[in-house]
């Protein structure tokens, strides 16, 4: 695959120049950077359950929702809190839609589902809100399809310890991310940031430019909800939307009318300040299509500046 970029550079140090502003449909037929490849988040396991590694249950933290209980075999059971954003009413949807793709053969293939990940501390202090794509590959499709164990999977991936995806641009970018805004690798700030994908039904193979337009056009309206539910519990956070391709989710999620405003004449990152909220909203490329444009670094840098300007005028 042959990747034509135009590496940005990143001249203002200081407050970006509010210069262009653009509707993230209008944006995908813009001139921005680079010619992009559709890459579908690599943010996830690629097939079985151990693909990320194995990674004990958590057992201490701040609820945040709702909680669990899971049996210990020694001991009684125990009680692990949720910390995600997402309600079961809305997973049950999802639940429902992916059982109808299951039964028809063009659409069979489907991922398993994926519930977001917040951090303990992320709800009540802020912090950042990655957000990919989708899922990439299988993520545990023949596992049992429940909000607890769907939940259990995206948590075990944020529990605090390396696993086999953190190489990946996606993870990299996090980590660097972390590093950035609270001194410490992402495995270190688990409890003050967050994990979510546009489409929350990902596919087996491909990429989302790849995959069957149904899979995309049936979940829409139920994870324009979710993102909605999402961002509705977040105040004083850095929202980075990882994903050129939004698939009617983000504009619908946040406000049909928000006035995205390129961050920078050289780059491809738009951004959105809300003032109820103070949550900043970043949209930018995927990080493996920065790192094949070559500006990973670029792109990583005027996120951070972003969201380091957010955090001194929330101060």
């Amino acid at each position: 695959m042959t990747v034509i970029a135009v590496v940005p550079q990143i001249t203002n140090t200081s407050t970006p120049a509010i210069a262009t502003t653009a509707s993230s449909a209008d944006r995908i037929h813009m001139a921005v950077i680079a010619i992009r490849p559709q890459i579908t988040n690599t943010a996830t396991a690629a097939a079985a359950p151990g693909a990320y590694g194995a990674a004990p249950r958590r057992t201490t933290a701040i609820a945040t929702m709702r909680r669990i209980t899971v049996t210990n075999t020694r001991d009684s059971p125990q009680e692990y809190p949720m910390h995600t954003l997402m309600t079961e009413q809305t997973f049950l949807q999802l639940k429902q839609i992916r059982d109808q793709f299951i039964i028809e053969p063009h659409l069979s293939a489907v991922a398993g589902i994926f519930v977001p990940w917040a951090g303990p501390r992320l709800r009540e202090e802020g912090g950042l809100y990655y957000v990919g794509a989708a899922t990439d590959g299988a993520f545990w499709a023949q596992s049992p399809q429940r909000f607890e164990d769907c939940y259990q999977r995206t948590a075990d991936i944020c529990n605090g310890k390396r696993h086999n995806r953190s190489g990946t641009p996606f993870w990299r970018f996090l980590d660097r991310l972390s590093i950035a805004l609270f001194n410490a690798p992402y495995e270190r700030t688990t409890a003050y940031w967050g994990w979510s994908n546009l489409l929350k039904i990902g596919f087996t193979d491909g990429t989302p430019a790849s995959w069957h337009k149904e899979v995309a056009d049936r979940q829409r309206a139920a994870c324009i909800e979710s993102l909605r539910q999402e961002l509705a519990h977040l105040k004083d956070t850095t929202v980075f939307v990882a994903s050129n391709a939004t698939f009617g989710i983000l504009d619908e999620a946040i406000g049909d009318t928000v006035p995205w405003v390129k961050a920078d004449e050289d780059s491809g990152v738009y951004c959105h300040q809300d003032t109820q909220s103070r949550n900043l909203y970043i949209w930018g490329y995927h990080p493996k299509a920065a790192q094949l444009g070559k500006f990973f670094d670029e792109e990583l840098e005027m996120v951070s500046k972003l969201a380091h300007l957010r955090a001194r005028k929330a101060s």
